[in-house]
């Protein structure tokens, strides 16, 4: 596989929170944050610079089977 055919299955593969929150059926960013911020939901967080850090980005596999794993319940209840 070339390096360019590995970039490109990455940018579809990782997603920004924003984006994240969107393929959830999410209608509002702060329901993805407090997932995260429960550690409720796999994310992982890029090393930044100031107080805040970085930014948070996910994996669309791990974001699936979160979502088909036991708290699929959950989930639902939350996307309403």
């Amino acid at each position: 596989m070339k390096v360019k055919e590995i970039k490109e299955i990455l940018n579809h593969e990782i997603m920004p929170a924003k984006e994240a929150a969107k393929y959830l059926g999410f209608k509002s960013m702060s329901r993805l944050y407090k997932l995260v911020f429960d550690r409720e939901i796999p994310f992982h967080k890029r090393p930044g610079k100031g107080i805040r850090g970085g930014s948070l980005w996910f994996i669309r596999a791990e974001l699936d089977a979160w979502r088909d794993s036991g708290r699929r319940e959950q989930f639902k209840k939350d996307a309403e």
